[in-house]
């Protein structure tokens, strides 16, 4: 009776199509059962790999998942700071501090990730980053030398003194 059960088992698992990946051996595999015509995860992408977003604004990431007619579409999202800057689940971000923050999308199917460095900075500022650069004309009064600025933040709006 017990080979008939287990051949029973074993016939039912064949029609039905299902069956376990790495089923208690220690290969690493997955215990999740392979679905017939089911499509692998087997990465994600996100549309910026950097933003800069003033506070008190959100701005949109948008995920990929590869291959784009893999079963399981759905993702997860996280920013290792929310003092600076939030996620939801749909991957909009809120600013709500000035700082630094990473935010990482993660797909359920595969454990798939991708990251976005998010800068929050000052309303109505804008980012210059430092750099080192050239100044003067070569021929003139002023010679031609470098200098090193350090990134700051610069107000968008024109002042004059009328």
């Amino acid at each position: 009776m017990k080979r008939f059960a287990s051949m029973v088992f074993v016939g039912l698992v064949m029609f039905l199509g299902i069956g376990l990946v790495g089923c208690g051996d220690d290969d690493g595999g997955s215990d999740k059962p392979i679905i017939p015509g089911s499509i692998a995860v087997t990465g994600v992408s996100l549309n910026k790999s950097s933003t800069t977003i003033g506070l008190g604004s959100t701005e949109q990431l948008t995920a990929t998942v590869e291959p784009a007619d893999a079963t399981d579409q759905s993702v997860s999202w996280l920013s290792d700071n929310e003092g600076v800057a939030t996620v939801a689940s749909d991957g909009t971000v809120s600013a709500v501090a000035v700082g630094t923050a990473t935010i990482t999308v993660t797909t359920t199917d595969g454990g798939f990730t991708a990251v976005c460095e998010v800068m929050v900075i000052p309303k109505d500022m804008v980012y210059v980053p430092g750099g080192t650069f050239q100044m003067g004309y070569d021929g003139v009064a002023t010679p031609v030398h470098e200098v090193t600025l350090s990134s700051f933040y610069m107000g968008k709006y024109e002042v004059t003194n009328a």
